[in-house]
């Protein structure tokens, strides 16, 4: 894997989705708007670009966060759900039934923030 050349007002973009987590390939601008990073990474995401990603229609990150940290590497923007790794709680819970992933416990939605269960 070639190494990536952190550029002045550029950084890069990582990625959680549906249990899985990516760098997007091309740095994005580091001031980006969170829509825009939204996007980008959606249009990645459906077009399978996402190394560590696998391709889906199925992208809505209307519901996540966008985190900007300075790491090792260069400033990093992170586009994750609300709860650090896409769920909260313990396997005794119920599944949301709005959740995406629905074999991730949780306690409660990360599309909605609703406590509803099913």
């Amino acid at each position: 894997m070639p190494d990536i050349v952190i550029t002045d007002g550029m950084a890069t973009l990582n990625i959680t989705w549906a249990g899985q987590n990516g760098n997007l390939v091309d740095l994005v601008a580091i001031d980006a708007s969170e829509q825009q990073i939204k996007t980008w990474a959606a249009e990645a995401i459906r077009s399978g670009s996402v190394p560590g990603i696998s391709s889906t229609e199925a992208v809505d990150f209307s519901n996540f966060v966008v985190e900007r940290v300075a790491s090792a590497n260069g400033p990093t923007i992170l586009l994750r759900p609300k709860t650090p790794f896409g769920m909260i709680g313990d396997c005794s819970r119920s599944y949301c039934k709005h959740s995406i992933v629905y074999h991730a416990p949780v306690v409660g939605c990360l599309k909605c923030d609703c406590e509803e269960y099913q």
